[in-house]
């Protein structure tokens, strides 16, 4: 799955490292991080997925894509193109009832 980010180096702890004390020695668990480059991220390992979509800045700083090959590109409408057709529908509707 790839993730973006509207930050080209975007840098996640999704697991913070830990000091682990046992009797008198200590030692240090390394933890997760995953650095976006460009602004992107791939992976297709499934619990870092879930465990990045679980994080309190997933959709703020960054969002998952997904590709879909089967079906063709469409981008949506833009609001403006929207609202120049309902524009244009009120307009037809006008000249129409002024012409009756």
């Amino acid at each position: 799955m790839k993730f973006t980010s509207k930050y080209s180096s975007l840098r996640l702890i999704v697991e913070p490292s830990r000091t682990i004390v046992e009797g008198r020695s200590r030692h240090i668990e390394n933890g997760l991080t995953v650095e976006f480059k460009d602004g992107n991220f791939v992976t297709k390992d499934k619990e870092l997925i879930s465990k990045l979509k679980s994080l309190s800045n997933y959709g703020l700083d960054f969002k998952s894509v997904e590709a879909k090959a089967d079906s063709p590109d469409k981008k949506p409408a833009s609001r403006a193109k929207r609202a120049n057709k309902v524009k244009q529908v009120v307009k037809k509707e006008v000249v129409e009832k002024s012409k009756k």
